[in-house]
């Protein structure tokens, strides 16, 4: 197929059937690909029905894949899902989980199209869709043409700029959260941001901050403040903020501080931070693998 034999992927395909093996719904995603491409239409259907004789036809992948070739047939009435907010959302994930950014934008017009833009619901696909993509800036667009903006959106764009080191960003998203008379639930990731560029006591200040909207600082948050400090090369301040933790002490946290003496080369500490971990959590190989490196 990506060669462009798509007669002989389509015969590929018969072969496998005749043989008795089942493809899988990667296989059939592929031939309905090459369907579409050769404008095949009554072929398309007789894979589509094969799909449902082999029970993979509500696969992600067979379902992206059948709304691509029914379309580029022409055949809109076989493509359409009559569909509603729930269904777009459902197809845009469907692309999102075989990241396929194409599929997407189509996706995209169509919500587009019907005046769908403007719900959560899709909106939040959308800029998931994006987000894995590597697609930033279309995630953001999707998330600034709407209205309608949840906390959990908020969170998602949050993560998104964070993950992709635009840790500014980031920030400014978190700002106009506040701006909008939002509050900030557990899963704000604003100090995740902190963390990649190593403002150190401006992460504090939010982690301070983080009572004024009634959220008790939990073990994640507690992870993201020893890594801030170990980037800031303060490990022994990072081992004892960990010892004054208010909350338990976990193997997540303390594989912060290993990871941290691992790049600063402090072999002692980055021991004890192990064993540490270990007493935790016996069963967590991270911390063994750690330790190896750095003693070795």
């Amino acid at each position: 197929m990506q060669n462009s034999f798509h007669l002989d992927a389509l015969d590929l395909l018969v072969d496998m059937a005749r043989m008795g093996w089942k493809p899988d719904a990667f296989c059939c995603m592929s031939v309905l690909n090459s369907c579409g491409s050769l404008v095949a239409l009554e072929k398309g259907r007789q894979v589509h029905a094969y799909a449902i004789k082999v029970n993979i036809d509500n696969h992600d992948f067979v379902k992206t894949g059948l709304i691509d070739m029914y379309a580029k047939c022409d055949s809109l009435t076989d493509a359409r899902l009559k569909p509603n907010e729930f269904t777009l959302a459902a197809v845009i994930i469907a692309a999102s989980n075989i990241a396929s950014l194409r599929h997407g934008q189509q996706f995209h017009n169509q919500v587009i199209k019907m005046g769908f833009d403007d719900d959560p619901l899709v909106v939040n696909a959308l800029v998931n869709m994006y987000a894995k993509s590597g697609s930033i800036e279309e995630a953001h667009k999707a998330f600034i043409y709407t209205n309608w903006k949840a906390t959990a959106i908020w969170n998602l764009m949050i993560v998104t700029y964070a993950q992709h080191g635009e840790a500014e960003k980031a920030l400014q998203v978190f700002e106009d959260m506040i701006m909008e008379g939002l509050k900030p639930n557990y899963v704000t990731c604003v100090l995740s941001a902190r963390s990649h560029v190593g403002l150190l006591d401006l992460g504090f200040d939010h982690f301070d901050s983080m009572s004024q909207f009634g959220i008790k600082p939990g073990s994640e948050h507690y992870v993201c403040m020893v890594s801030l400090l170990g980037r800031a090369g303060k490990v022994y301040e990072a081992k004892e903020f960990i010892e004054k933790m208010p909350i338990k002490q976990t193997a997540a946290v303390w594989g912060s501080l290993l990871s941290a003496c691992r790049v600063s080369g402090d072999v002692e500490l980055g021991t004890y931070a192990a064993e540490m971990a270990i007493s935790c959590d016996p069963a967590d190989g991270g911390s063994y693998v750690l330790l190896s490196n750095i003693c070795g």
